[in-house]
């Protein structure tokens, strides 16, 4: 028994064992059954000995081999970043999929190739499973491209989907391009960000996930239906008859072909195959491709075709940037002249970053020019200028639908690298403190710079060492990166560029030379140990094993540089197609968005983005890390860490929003978004994206106002989950006093599980001022000492007639019988007196004795206003209201101005409302950062929506 002389060897033993195992789970799968981490240990142990005969795993490999399999089909035993929020908004639809594939009148086989080549790439059933679910709902509510204006699907359909950095976005968007195809769509275009690197890896992945061949073999040639000229790659070895015309290549962007006198297929309704661009966002480029649209209508207005228009990254670019709106930006612009061109246009915008999609006006139509104009003006037969044509078209407002994907569950992300503000996480980060001293975050773009950093250094020495590992592991064949992001000049990534290949090609002639001799007075042989002990000790590798291994592993180590100066043609004058398999990147912003860097293991970055959307953007570490989790390191400066927590709690909150939304059926041009402004340092977006933004935060004063649901979510499964969080949050926190002995009251409950009931409780959004994740916000974000607890009363009504007492933790409740229940079009209304939850005295049950009698000797009576009762209230408080919802003569239906019966057919213990109680505080005007006091941007739905009912500066 031994192990095999070279990585490579146990990368490939490794690789046929995992290949073996993956066919058995695969078959047991498709056969219904669940697949475990005992399954997945009980086939290693059976399949190792007939795989690798006299080969023997150490128990570090077999620890791994279980964890990358069991991360690939049972993902959930290792949770990450994966959030089960997802959840779509959507204006009222007609669902027109399932019936069309039902009815075999569209075909699937696009989707079922892609189907089989994701499983050939390692996707797991359930993943390709989920996938099927998002696209399938995605494309739905696109339009059904078959039909016409007036029929079906009001044209054109916007709409986005947000993601998470790293996510697999791609893999979404492929798969609902080859189902769009299936359906009938015929014109798709990508766009695919602002330079050639993005352009050239998203062809690429469309040339094997969607066309089927190698376009880098075909030169300028793109006349021919792809598939007829090499042979076939990615989906079309599951399925030849799958073609498409490609329209660029990797090698040419539509505007090069163009150049080239390149003539294009034509495109109607009735072409056999989809047409298919790939293309950056890039004014010139669009234009060009609008004069194709063009030329398509064949003298009618517009084309008889339909587009699906997906923009990747669309807040980048996409955005009308312009001062006010009436001269919309080029790139803009270009993008809505393209919809108008042809009769069933769909655009879907997608993004990790969604700030500022959903801050574009909802209601903006512009007047843009009908015709492209550049700097040649169109003359009259007198020599007159004359003025372009316009069109009034609406702007990018997702107005039809906001569609939230689901992360995988072993997608790291925010929450798993850092935590949050109330839950930090540091585990796989590290400090930068030495930097600053040779490379200011504030620099100039010809900053020198003279030296590295120790911290560099040693970031770079854990990538050496973390190489090894990772081949050890079964790896040996995988690409792998390091990521350096220090300046945003390409003149400094170049100065740091030359010193890093120095010390890489240093350390290289070390190990080389003293390594296999283990020889410990080498400097930097002791500082690789150093390294080892102080981060990898306990990775499963020894250091003798590895310092054997360590000359191998990265003597194959390389630094590229990613920087480039776009033309006005699209093409990068420094383009470089060829990337090393084992990488040490080093740029600035060309790799903060988009490009991916397979197997990231280490970065170093030291920028300090001022906008939330940047900074998430820059954190190329997120994403999938299967089984190396565990030596992926990040150096990061202290103030990017408090930067990215207070990031996940305005991206936790935009989407605990769009949860609201989707629980209670509303449409993106219905509810009103806002983000959270705190930090104050840390921009949402950039400024010129936030124009249809309030001008400044606006400010919502909780303190003792009346925020309570007399209003109620009309869908069943909304009231069954409020009932459910109730029962949940009275069981966790118990129930300790009895007053009177039919209200029960709990004191000293910490502000975090108040913000967390809140926070998951659905709320009607007719409710004033009521919204889950502003109060929520508000809750987690109170400094002073009275707001760290609150106090809790659960409001129970008379134990008089056959009212049953209701069981909950232990407690016997009496159910409110005191409410009848109104029956409205969006909601069910509390009637209580002036459709109130609460009765005018309920606060007072908060009140000590003593407290009581020195109110009414101030007010010379009994309190007769609820507002009476907040400035006496010493922290805040939470009322929970269970009421009965299955007595039928008290739940009432307005109808022809008469009183009737309504049954409401619950089979609910109980209707649950809640109320919040915030001292009254006559001074927190004063002070922005008072408690109670909510900070926020609002979208313009909001600012339609809330402007009477909030407060504003």
């Amino acid at each position: 028994m031994k192990q095999p002389d070279s990585l490579s060897e146990t990368a490939l033993k490794i690789s046929r064992l995992e290949g073996t195992i993956d066919g058995f789970l695969t078959q047991y799968e498709s056969e219904g059954n669940s697949i475990t981490e005992e399954i997945i240990a009980e086939r290693l142990e059976a399949f190792a000995p007939l795989v690798l005969m006299d080969f023997v795993l150490t128990p570090g490999q077999m620890k791994t081999i279980v964890r990358r399999m069991c991360e690939k089909y049972y993902p959930d035993i290792d949770p990450g970043d994966g959030d089960d929020a997802g959840g779509t908004i959507m204006t009222p639809h007609v669902a027109w999929l399932s019936d069309a594939i039902k009815n075999e009148e569209i075909p699937t086989k696009r989707w079922d190739a892609y189907k089989l080549f994701m499983r050939k790439q390692g996707r797991s059933w359930k993943s390709i499973q989920e996938l099927d679910d998002s696209t399938h709902k995605i494309l739905d509510l696109a339009g059904d491209p078959r039909s016409i204006e007036g029929k079906k699907t009001q044209w054109p359909r916007k709409g986005l989907a947000i993601g998470d950095v790293q996510s697999g976005k791609t893999q979404m968007f492929l798969g609902l391009a080859n189902k769009a195809a299936d359906a009938g769509y015929r014109v798709i275009v990508i766009l695919s960000g602002n330079t050639e690197y993005l352009r050239r890896q998203t062809q690429e992945r469309v040339d094997e996930g969607f066309i089927g061949q190698d376009s880098k073999f075909l030169g300028r040639a793109v006349n021919d239906v792809a598939g007829t000229r090499n042979k076939p790659i990615g989906i079309r070895k599951f399925d030849r008859s799958n073609k498409s015309y490609g329209m660029t290549t990797a090698n040419y962007d539509y505007l090069q072909l163009i150049s080239e006198g390149q003539n294009f297929p034509a495109v109607t309704g009735d072409s056999q195959y989809p047409h298919v661009f790939v293309v950056k966002k890039n004014s010139y480029v669009l234009d060009a491709l609008d004069k194709w649209a063009k030329r398509q209508a064949e003298g009618k207005a517009v084309a008889d075709a339909s587009l699906l228009l997906i923009d990747d990254e669309s807040d980048y670019a996409s955005v009308d940037t312009s001062k006010d709106g009436n001269d919309p930006t080029k790139i803009n612009q270009a993008i809505r002249r393209l919809l108008t061109r042809f009769t069933r246009s769909s655009y879907m915008a997608i993004t990790a970053t969604p700030f500022a999609n959903i801050f574009i006006n909802h209601e903006a139509e512009d007047e843009i020019n009908a015709e492209i104009v550049r700097k040649k003006k169109n003359k009259d037969a007198d020599g007159e200028n004359v003025p372009p044509n316009k069109i009034v078209v609406q702007d990018l407002f997702p107005s039809n639908y906001i569609h939230a994907l689901k992360a995988p569950s072993n997608y790291v992300g925010l929450r798993r690298y850092f935590g949050t503000i109330d839950e930090p996480v540091d585990d796989n980060l590290r400090i930068i403190e030495d930097c600053k001293d040779v490379l200011p975050i504030r620099h100039k773009k010809d900053h020198y710079v003279e030296y590295l950093p120790e911290s560099l250094k040693e970031s770079i020495r854990a990538y050496f060492v973390a190489n090894t590992i990772f081949d050890y592991r079964g790896n040996g064949n995988k690409a792998r990166s390091m990521l350096i992001n220090v300046s945003k000049y390409t003149d400094v990534q170049n100065y740091l560029a030359e010193l890093v290949h120095e010390y890489v090609a240093s350390l290289q002639s070390q190990i080389d030379s003293f390594a296999a001799l283990d020889d410990l007075s080498n400097t930097e042989v002791y500082a690789l140990k150093k390294t080892y002990d102080a981060e990898f000790i306990d990775c499963g590798m020894s250091w003798e094993v590895l310092i054997k291994h360590l000359g191998e592993s990265t003597n194959k180590i390389r630094t590229k540089v990613y920087n480039s100066k776009p033309t006005s043609l699209g093409t990068d004058e420094e383009y470089s197609a060829e990337v090393p398999s084992r990488q040490i990147a080093i740029g600035g912003d060309l790799l903060s968005r988009g490009l991916t860097l397979d197997n990231l293991i280490v970065s170093y970055f030291h920028r300090r983005p001022m906008a939330v959307d940047t900074l998430m953007q820059m954190a190329r570490w997120f994403g999938y890390r299967d089984g190396y989790f565990d030596i992926v390191r990040v150096w990061i400066n202290e103030d990017n860490i408090l930067d990215y927590r207070n990031t996940e709690r305005a991206i936790s909150h935009l989407k605990s929003q769009l949860r609201e939304m989707s629980n209670n059926l509303r449409e993106p041009k219905q509810f009103g978004l806002v983000v959270a402004t705190r930090p104050e340092s840390l921009a949402i977006s950039a400024a010129n994206k936030l124009r249809n933004a309030e001008k400044r935060p606006m400010r919502v004063d909780l303190n003792g106002e009346i925020l309570e649901t007399a209003k109620l979510p009309k869908d069943i499964k909304s009231l069954r989950a409020n009932q459910e969080r109730v029962e949940e949050f009275i069981q966790s926190v118990g129930l300790a006093e009895s007053v009177n002995g039919d209200r029960v009251i709990h004191r000293g409950i910490p502000k975090d599980e108040i913000a967390e009931l809140v926070e998951n409780f659905v709320i009607s959004p007719f409710n004033k001022y009521m919204n889950s994740a502003i109060l929520s916000a508000a809750v987690r974000s109170a400094t002073r000492d009275e707001y760290q607890t609150w106090d809790l009363i659960v409001m129970s009504g008379d134990k008089k007639g056959d009212a049953k007492p209701l069981l909950i933790a232990d407690k016997q409740i009496p159910r409110l019988l005191q409410r009848k229940v109104e029956i409205r079009d969006d909601f069910y209304l509390v009637q209580g007196r002036n459709a109130r939850l609460a009765s005018t005295h309920d606060l007072r049950y908060l009140l000590d004795d003593e407290t009581n009698a020195e109110m009414e000797r101030k007010l010379g009576r009994r309190a007769k206003k609820e507002d009476e009762y907040y400035q006496y209230l010493t922290r805040p408080a939470v009322l929970l209201y269970l009421m009965t919802p299955e007595v039928e003569e008290r739940t009432m239906k307005k109808s022809d101005d008469q009183q009737v019966p309504v049954k409401i057919p619950l089979d609910l213990n109980f209707m649950a409302g809640i109320k919040i109680a915030f001292p009254s505080d006559k001074d927190s005007l004063a002070n922005e950062t008072e408690d109670g006091v909510a900070l926020y941007w609002h979208n313009t739905v909001a600012q339609d929506l809330l402007r009477t009912n909030y407060e504003i500066d």
